[in-house]
Formats: structure tokens, C-alpha cells, sequence
């Protein structure tokens, strides 16, 4: 079975368990902790529907790049469904907020240097720091990310 997205070439949803569990081993193994972004494409229905899915392909690609540009080798990018990744950070020290950061100046500083659209992509994030010693599962923290990513989103979509 595939572990990689064939339109993005990051990790697919598949390959996602198999990681999650051993990160958690990892951390409570080392204590380390880790950190999660949940990162949507806003506006991505509006994409397709006004300029068809080969650009929102595009736009998906271009994302992707950007994260994995902006993100280290230890890092890891899986395509967590239709316009949705998930950035897995072991050993971050609470910095996802730096990384989060990061991939947003990307975004803008591509939108303003080579637009897809005729008007700017964006992204909602939702990030969220975990360690084992917590009391939260590892799945807790990803819908946790998830849920502060929809909170972005509503933020964003409020403002526009």
C-alpha cells in the first residue's frame, strides 16, 4: 500500500499511525515532546470551484513545498486529507508557534512574488504542544490541533 500522496509527494494518512505511535514511544521513552500543526487551505472550495482543480491541485503543491521548505529533516509532512496537512515536530520545545510563523511569512511572501490567484492563499493552523507526562493521549492533542485550527479558520473567515 502507498505511504506517499501522489499529488504532493509528502506522507499519506496511511503511513500516519504507524508514526504517531512512535513518536509517542519516543517520547516517553526520551521525554522529549512533540509538536503538531494542522494546516488548512482557506478558501480551497472557492479555489476549485472558480478556477478548477488543476489550480487547486497547484495550490496544494505549492503548500506543500512550502512546509516542507520551512520545516526541518526530522520533521515530518502527511497529507491528512483533500486541502488539510498535519506537520509532525519531535523534539520542539514548545517552538511550534516559530515554525507556524515560518510557513505563514512563506505563504505571503509567495502571494505577493508569484500569485496563483487573483487573490491571496492563506492558511488556518492549529498548533498544539504534547509530551507524554501531559495526561492527554496522543490522539487528544491531534484533535486538539484540529480544533484550534478550525478556530483559526473562524477567525480568518470572520475578518475577510
Amino acid at each position: 500500500m502507498a505511504r506517499r500522496d501522489p499529488l504532493t509527494g509528502v506522507l499519506n494518512r496511511y503511513a500516519l499511525e504507524e508514526l504517531i505511535e512512535r513518536e509517542a514511544s519516543r517520547s516517553e521513552r526520551y521525554a522529549h515532546s512533540v509538536g503538531f500543526l494542522m494546516i488548512d487551505v482557506n478558501r480551497f472550495k472557492e479555489i476549485n470551484d472558480r478556477f478548477g482543480h488543476a489550480m487547486g491541485d497547484k495550490v496544494l503543491q505549492a503548500i506543500a513545498t512550502v512546509i516542507q521548505a520551512n520545516i526541518r529533516d526530522a520533521d515530518i509532512v502527511v497529507r491528512y486529507g483533500g486541502d488539510e496537512f498535519l506537520v509532525i515536530l519531535p523534539e520542539t520545545n514548545g517552538e511550534t508557534d516559530v515554525v507556524k510563523e515560518r510557513i505563514l511569512a512563506e505563504v505571503a511572501r509567495r502571494n505577493e512574488k508569484n500569485p496563483l490567484l487573483d487573490f491571496p492563499v492563506t492558511l488556518a493552523i492549529g498548533s498544539y504542544h504534547w509530551n507524554s507526562e501531559s495526561g492527554r493521549s496522543i490522539e487528544e492533542a491531534l484533535s486538539e490541533a484540529d480544533e484550534l485550527m478550525y478556530e483559526d479558520k473562524r477567525r480568518s473567515s470572520a475578518s475577510a
